[in-house]
């Protein structure tokens, strides 16, 4: 009889690794990876709101509540046609790229709307509800290690 580690000693030199290949994501489920995954791009790639509400600039709401003129609304995948300006905030939905003068989001429950204008009734910090650039995955990070065995979840961090 041979020890366990024997026996896994005798196993591994009688067997080798299938060549490495590429396969599409949709058939990815089950196979280990042959290499580490490394970031190409920043996720998210653009700074966006993690909340349903307004982007303004924070200074502005320091003396809340205060009305602001609304000059906008930007839903997920669309780009603000405009820059936010002191006195002023747009409408923005979960994921949409923060426009341009905006430093942070007020939830829409600390709102209330007025034909064109929304009171803001807590101040705001830089920042607030702001995802940044690379956030949740730097460029030239380590995604997935080397030897990892894909899963559904895996799946979806790749595809993304």
């Amino acid at each position: 009889m041979i020890s366990l580690e024997e026996a896994q000693r005798v196993v591994r030199e009688g067997v080798a690794p299938h060549p490495m290949r590429e396969v599409p994501i949709r058939e990815a489920l089950g196979c280990v990876l042959a290499a580490d995954v490394i970031a190409q791009e920043a996720i998210p790639p653009f700074a966006n709101t993690s909340m349903d509400g307004y982007a303004l600039i924070a200074s502005d709401t320091v003396d809340a509540p205060v009305t602001l003129r609304v000059v906008g609304e930007i839903a997920a995948g669309v780009v603000a046609d405009r820059a936010v300006g002191p006195g002023e905030a747009m409408r923005i939905m979960t994921g949409a790229p923060m426009p341009a003068g905006a430093d942070a989001v007020v939830m829409v429950e600390e709102t209330s709307t007025n034909g064109e204008e929304v009171t803001i009734a807590s101040s705001a910090g830089t920042g607030q509800f702001v995802r940044s650039v690379g956030e949740d995955v730097e460029i030239g990070a380590v995604v997935l290690e080397r030897g990892t065995t894909l899963r559904s979840a895996h799946l979806g961090v790749l595809a993304s």
